[in-house]
């Protein structure tokens, strides 16, 4: 036979079920998972949308810096020419 108490025990357990089951339906959980998807989607789409600017940030800058790069190489070639041609006519030996 149960005794008084064990049948408390059981009735307490019993209550803890039915709030449990009542509070949580599955509807809720649904929609739980469903926000927390949500944001980490949004999470994972800000982190991409960022590194993809930076990305495009080094690419402008690497064209930039190979027009700088050339630009300065042609120069360089120039005034090699012009100390060149400066020095035949400066130093020339008669």
């Amino acid at each position: 036979m149960v005794t008084k108490e064990e049948l408390k025990k059981i009735k307490e357990k019993l209550r803890v079920e039915i709030r449990f089951s009542r509070s949580i339906t599955e509807e809720e959980i649904k929609e739980e998972f469903n926000k927390k998807l949500t944001e980490t989607e949004s999470r994972i789409l800000e982190a991409i949308d960022d590194f993809v600017k930076e990305i495009e940030t080094i690419r402008e800058e690497r064209t930039i810096v190979a027009y700088q790069a050339e630009r300065d190489r042609k120069t360089l070639e120039d005034h090699g020419r012009r100390m060149k041609t400066l020095e035949q006519k400066v130093f020339a030996l008669p």
